[in-house]
């Protein structure tokens, strides 16, 4: 399944409720708008059910999936810089 392309916003949020979460997404190997949408969609979820707990446990879940995903993704990218690093050659030279 495809991601669909997000909408741009504006969000105002209070400076040390950002601070904290561009903080949170940095020991989450995540981004803030990441843990911007999870909050918002736990907070609809609660909203529906009326039980925030099971809604940010969910919230907290998917979050933890994203990182997890994101994580694989940047150690694959490592991978394939350094194998195709090792197969660099000098100009004119042969390996």
């Amino acid at each position: 399944m495809q991601k669909q392309k997000p909408t741009r916003t504006t969000l105002y949020l209070p400076p040390e409720l950002w601070k904290q979460c561009r903080l949170e997404a940095v020991k989450r190997n995540t981004t803030a708008t990441e843990i911007v949408v999870r909050a918002v969609e736990a907070y609809i979820a609660g909203l529906k059910t009326g039980n925030f707990d099971v809604a940010a446990k969910a919230a907290r879940d998917a979050a933890r999936k994203a990182a997890k995903d994101d994580a694989i993704e940047a150690q694959q990218k490592q991978f394939l810089k350094s194998v195709k690093g090792l197969y660099r050659t000098k100009k004119g030279g042969r390996s």
